[in-house]
Formats: C-alpha cells, structure tokens, sequence
C-alpha cells in the first residue's frame, strides 16, 4: 500500500484510489481537513489478467520484482489487503488474491523471500538470492534447473557437482559431472587410464561383429 499525502501523483496502472472516511476530532491527532484529502493508492503487484492465466512460478516472479521494490520490509497480509481492494470489483476477487498467495508462497519455499532477524516473524525481505536471479536475464531457468536437481542423485555426482551447482559455478558442475561419468564407463568397461574423454566413449560403446559392447 503506498499513501500519496499530497495526491500529486498518478495512480499506477491497475491501482486503485479510495478516499478516507471522514474523520472529526477528537477520534485522530491531526486536522480534519488533512485526513479529508489524503489518498491511498492500492496496487496488485499482478495484474489479473496474468493471475488468472498463467502457473504459480510465472506469478511469483514479476510479484518478486514488484516486492523488490518496496524500499520498507515486506509484510504479507498487507500486500494480500491491497490486491483485495484493488479487486475488489473483480468477480473473482477471492480467487485472485489466492493466487498472488500462492506465488507468494512460491517464493518463500525457493528462498527467494527471507525473514528479516531484526524484526518479529511477520516481516519478509527478498533475499540474497532473490536479487541475484532479478538481475540474471536466464534467472527463471535457474530456479527451473535447481528443482530438477532437488531429488537424489548418484553419489558420485551428490556432492561436488551439486554444491558447485548451488553455488552457481556452473561450469565446474558440468566438468566435475562429466568426469564422473567417464570414471563410471572406464571402471565399466574395465578400461585402464590411458583411454579418456572422446576415445575412451568411443571404444566402449562401440559393437563388435557379433553386436555386442566392446567393452566388458
């Protein structure tokens, strides 16, 4: 929710402007006349459109950039109460604002959203990580990658590869990887070391003329 005290501003696109109630001393310290005028401008970080078309992850990013903006810790129940007013109008309202929900979720289970140590539970902050993938154009497929690697791998591969790949050092995972799969058909095959990379694939997948494996 963002307050325009001064109603200078435009609203955003897909925001909503509604006046206070009025408001007469003694119920607030400050003077009718400026609890009158002052504006709130309620803003979807989505607009409905895209909440009700597209998945939970293709949600949660442009809500995280939206989130990213936000120059005060995120809270989650007031951003749920601004969409709700900016839909308000909606025939849907109900079911939109479980879908900015559910990507709001999205990102916390990704790590994308992080408590904030200082403060009490309610409050959130985009993390580490969720501003290094805003600022990576191929961020989304990051993400996309990382949750395919998420299940058990082989034990040759669980460890090096998977915290190069967390790390981000993607071209160490690819080599440590690779060289774990050359280890595993040279032990296969019972080739010694003098066999490696092209040559070594090479020999042991190819056939003799009986159609069966070269090596063992």
């Amino acid at each position: 929710m963002v307050v325009d005290a001064k109603n200078k501003k435009q609203p955003a696109a897909g925001s909503v402007k509604r006046e206070c109630p009025r408001l007469t001393p003694p119920d607030v310290s400050v003077s009718w006349r400026s609890v009158r005028f002052m504006m709130y401008t309620f803003i979807s970080p989505v607009p409905a459109d895209r909440l009700r078309s597209l998945p939970t992850r293709d949600i949660a990013f442009p809500l995280l950039e939206h989130l990213a903006k936000v120059d005060d810790y995120l809270q989650y129940r007031p951003t749920m109460g601004g969409a709700r007013e900016v839909f308000r109008d909606e025939p849907d309202a109900d079911v939109l604002v479980d879908r900015l929900s559910d990507a709001w979720s999205w990102l916390e289970e990704h790590a994308l959203l992080s408590s904030v140590p200082s403060q009490d539970g309610n409050f959130r902050q985009v993390s580490r990580e969720g501003r290094e993938l805003l600022e990576d154009p191929q961020g989304i497929l990051r993400v996309d990658a990382r949750h395919r690697l998420a299940g058990p791998l082989h034990p040759a591969l669980d460890g090096r590869v998977r915290i190069n790949f967390d790390l981000g050092d993607y071209e160490t995972a690819c080599f440590a990887a690779m060289k774990a799969v050359e280890v595993a058909v040279r032990d296969a095959a019972d080739f010694d070391h003098s066999l490696f990379g092209t040559d070594l694939m090479r020999t042991a997948f190819a056939t003799t003329k009986n159609g069966s494996p070269q090596g063992r």
